[in-house]
């Protein structure tokens, strides 16, 4: 497969585990300077202690309430951005029927002086049964938003225009707007328009394309969970890492064979790599992780599980890929080479193991600290991490992810099939069980 192709895939969907960790760290979004501004940059969304962290609560909706995939959208009716968006989510829920459900949550700009009250109109006709009409209405005239606008689009919706209103007068919806905004803020959605795809956050007016690209990679994961019911709670709380912020040309569809399977990618072998499994097999997983990022430590117990479940029919080799934004995964990539030096396979493991248990206990002294405890040769252990002996071979392993467009970790290849972040098992065993099935 073309490696500018590969990296198209990879920038599109960044995702699942979905690069769990990006190679750039997500900035929190700014908002826009002035209108003709770019969509803001994406933001780490904050993990929320309600047990649902993206509730829906009585927020306007579009689309049952089983749909495998839900579509939060943080919005302001005066933001040009969120206006041009409209169209494609219109597109969206054409193309994906009742796999699709919209729901709308409110984030009215401080420097949009129309937005909020606008805002509360659109809940006060939700109050009235009609907020997708007044929702519509609103983006086709975000030039046109005070008051007086605002009442003549609730005549001609044939709202009960003495109860609108008051409804403004009154400010009776403005806490449920602001408790919207809360949320926004909570979830590092500070700009607009902002999106959570079963919690996977998404940021920017970007192409139709761009969207599809990751509510299929979300739809593909939400199809394994068998009551449609739960879908939504289960992969909101626990969401695909979010994709890389939008850059200015957008990213094309990855492309498939005749049977819609992704390409083959060529990637580069590192025969001194540990591996779990057997030597021959005729499947292998190219494992690039990093030991500080959360998500490559999530889908450890899916990697142990495939080992558990293929034996010898798959090998699974582990590639270094600390991200620099992580301040000591590169040391602890270098010290888990030096066990395995030292202690062969089943050291790097056990060692491996205990690194992405201990993810916020990686100093040098902690290092030090684990290898002690595993028996290891502290003289020679200290010389390699004070030489770097092995730094260039991670630096190796690393420039080999970026030579076939790895962003972000955890990213596997399946025999060259792309397997993109913390997926759970059977998304690796449906790969796994096509590649040992192919002659």
């Amino acid at each position: 497969m073309p490696i500018q192709r590969t990296r198209h895939l990879l920038a599109a969907l960044a995702l699942l585990g979905l690069a769990a960790c990006a190679t750039t760290p997500a900035a929190p979004a700014a908002a826009p300077a002035a209108p003709a501004a770019p969509p803001a940059a994406e933001a780490t969304p904050k993990p929320q202690a309600d047990s649902t962290r993206i509730p829906i609560g009585d927020s306007p909706v579009r689309g049952p309430d089983d749909a495998l995939v839900t579509l939060v959208v943080i919005s302001d009716f005066e933001c040009p951005f969120c206006s041009r968006v409209t169209p494609t989510l219109e597109k969206l829920r054409e193309h994906y029927g009742n796999d699709l459900r919209i729901v709308f949550k409110h984030n009215p700009l401080s420097f949009h002086p129309h937005a909020e009250l606008a805002a509360e109109a659109a809940e006060a006709a939700h109050a009235q049964g009609r907020f997708w009409e007044m929702h519509d209405l609103l983006f086709q005239n975000s030039r046109a938003l005070g008051r007086e606008d605002l009442e003549r689009y609730a005549t001609n919706l044939g709202l009960d225009l003495e109860r609108f209103r008051a409804d403004l007068e009154q400010h009776v919806h403005l806490p449920r707007v602001r408790a919207d905004q809360a949320l926004a803020e909570r979830l590092g959605a500070a700009g607009t328009p902002s999106f959570f795809i079963n919690g996977t956050a998404f940021v920017g007016a970007q192409p139709y394309e761009n969207f599809v690209a990751v509510i299929d990679t979300v739809l593909a994961a939400a199809r394994f969970i068998p009551d449609r019911s739960l879908v939504y709670a289960r992969m909101a709380a626990n969401p695909l890492p979010s994709p890389r912020s939008p850059s200015a040309a957008p990213s094309p569809a990855p492309r498939r064979d005749e049977e819609g399977t992704p390409e083959i990618v060529n990637v580069p072998v590192n025969p001194k790599a540990p591996f779990i499994g057997g030597r021959d097999a005729k499947v292998v997983i190219e494992h690039f992780s990093d030991f500080e990022c959360p998500f490559c430590a999530r889908v450890s117990a899916t990697i142990k599980k495939i080992s558990e479940t293929y034996g010898d029919k798959v090998r699974i080799v582990w590639r270094d890929k600390p991200l620099p934004f992580h301040a000591n995964a590169h040391l602890a990539a270098q010290a888990a080479r030096e066990m395995l030096a030292q202690k062969g396979n089943a050291g790097f493991w056990r060692f491996h193991d205990t690194l992405l248990q201990n993810q916020r206990a990686l100093t040098r002294a902690d290092l030090e600290r684990y290898a002690q405890e595993q028996g290891a040769d502290m003289k020679r252990f200290r010389r390699a991490l004070d030489e770097r002996s092995h730094a260039s071979g991670v630096d190796a392993d690393s420039a080999n992810a970026d030579s076939v467009g790895v962003q972000g970790t955890p990213t596997s290849f399946v025999n060259g099939r792309i397997v993109l972040g913390a997926q759970p098992f059977e998304v690796f065993s449906q790969a796994i069980d096509a590649a040992l099935a192919a002659p």
